[in-house]
């Protein structure tokens, strides 16, 4: 089937989650949809922020669909697909029937044997009516033309969203230990209440560290891992990366702490280990934030380059074993690894011997056309920090000596320049240099603390380092 085909939005979807018991074993679910004419309809699932299909039967009658299947479903949500009809449903109870008309969805709903479906065809009609005064607040908000207006319909969506967020309270209220409840308290980021006021801390810094510890102690508690029915939601991944990106403070160490405290609590459970190592593994991998690949490290490390991650193929495997080899030693707070070359003279240097507040190591290609546009931005930056602990190390990763050799003459490159003709370290390697340029930060004591930059960013780096840095009072 086409998947395009399958477009549509999950609006907020609540259900009653019982402990009825299931007669035998598998599922049986009859729905009914007056008025309907397809002769084919697919049974699907919700998984994190994906979709598949599950099963397919033939209309038994006009409008009328019935799924069977010898094991039982998980639970979560699941949709009644066909190319002219979408209906969303829960998935707890194994064996009930759903029947409604084709313009009438929930609000002409009748739901035999699912307290999951009965809750939910009450919440879909409370969100419907909800949701339609927003939409009329946008329509009046696009055609207010006063200051005043607009203060007064923004108010007014402040009320409805009062409203909206009374309904979910009340009904996770009203089944405190139902699926739906579960649900419901993902679909807005975890609320901490009572957070101590700490009162009998004098210092205001160390208070609101100990406020900022519960409060992140408490909202990752909030979430629950262990319900592997709401891996089957498209709510459950929003409040984890929120945590992780929004109250976790941005090192690679401190998420490594959290990460593996997630997978963790879902190692015995083979969807939910995989969904998270996945999810994580992909988020962190194609990260935007300097020194994140240090969350892909370890959670190659850890789960994909062991036994945990057994889907994995051994072609696969080779290719991240791969990749973590080229990209671990040149992790962000890590000491930088060794440098052994030759300057343009063929006489031994070594990183070590570079003293300076800041190192700045350009590996370049004399043939790169970015190096080329590159070497003379970091020249000139060169000849303006320099004085104030600078130094530069132009690194060529050629092997033609006299092409390297012209190159910093053409450019005229009076920092410290350095080569490995003979292949005799390992640099290339330990710089994941495979494409050039590549920038390197490291500071007074050879620690890379910045990588990736483009040069025109290497002194803002080092200003705002050095910012961070300074003890406090000192200007």
């Amino acid at each position: 089937m086409n998947k395009t085909l399958i477009r549509f939005t999950f609006t907020a979807l609540i259900f009653l989650g019982l402990n009825i018991k299931t007669f035998g074993q598998g599922y049986d679910i009859k729905i009914t949809v007056e008025g309907m004419q397809d002769s084919v309809a697919y049974l699907g699932y919700v998984f994190g922020d994906q979709r598949f299909l599950t099963d397919t039967t033939r209309a038994t009658a006009p409008g009328v669909y019935r799924f069977t299947g010898a094991k039982e479903l998980p639970t979560g949500i699941y949709f009644l697909y066909t190319p002219n009809y979408f209906l969303e449903l829960i998935v707890k109870e194994q064996k009930f029937s759903l029947k409604t008309t084709k313009e009438g969805a929930f609000r002409t709903m009748e739901v035999t044997s699912s307290p999951e479906n009965f809750v939910f065809k009450e919440f879909q009609l409370g969100m419907v009516e909800l949701q339609t005064q927003k939409q009329a607040i946008r329509k009046k908000l696009e055609q207010a033309s006063t200051a005043a207006d607009s203060s007064a319909i923004f108010e007014e969506d402040k009320q409805v969203n009062e409203k909206l967020n009374d309904f979910r309270q009340n009904l996770i209220a009203k089944y405190p230990e139902s699926f739906v409840a579960k649900f419901v308290r993902l679909m807005a980021l975890p609320d901490v209440p009572g957070i101590p006021e700490y009162s009998e801390v004098t210092d205001d810094l160390e208070r609101g560290r100990l406020k900022y510890e519960y409060y992140k102690r408490k909202y990752f508690e909030s979430i629950d891992f262990d319900d592997s029915g709401l891996l089957r939601t498209p709510v459950l991944k929003s409040p984890v990366i929120h945590f992780l990106d929004k109250v976790v403070i941005q090192h690679p160490d401190t998420i490594n702490v959290y990460v593996d405290k997630i997978m963790t609590k879902v190692l015995d459970q083979p969807d939910a280990f995989r969904f998270w190592l996945v999810t994580l593994f992909k988020k962190y991998q194609e990260s935007k934030i300097m020194g994140m690949d240090g969350v892909m490290v370890n959670l190659a490390k850890k789960y994909y380059l062991t036994d945990k991650a057994d889907w994995l193929s051994n072609e696969d495997k080779e290719k991240l074993a791969e990749e973590v080899e080229f990209v671990s030693p040149n992790l962000v707070g890590k000491q930088a690894p060794t440098l052994q070359l030759l300057d343009t003279l063929l006489s031994p240097i070594n990183l070590s011997q570079v003293k300076a507040e800041f190192t700045i190591l350009f590996f370049y290609d004399p043939n790169c056309g970015h190096c080329k546009k590159s070497t003379p931005v970091l020249l000139e930056e060169y000849h303006r920090l320099k004085d104030s602990g600078v130094e530069v190390m132009g690194i060529c990763i050629s092997t033609d000596i006299e092409e390297w050799r012209r190159f910093v003459y053409e450019y005229e490159l009076d920092w410290i320049n350095g080569a490995d003709p003979y292949f005799r370290s390992n640099m290339r390697r330990d710089y994941n240099v495979r494409t050039t340029p590549q920038v390197y930060i490291l500071d007074k004591n050879k620690k890379i603390i910045a990588k990736k930059l483009e040069v025109e960013q290497l002194a803002g780096f080092i200003e705002q380092y050095r910012a961070v840095q300074r003890p406090a009072g000192e200007d």
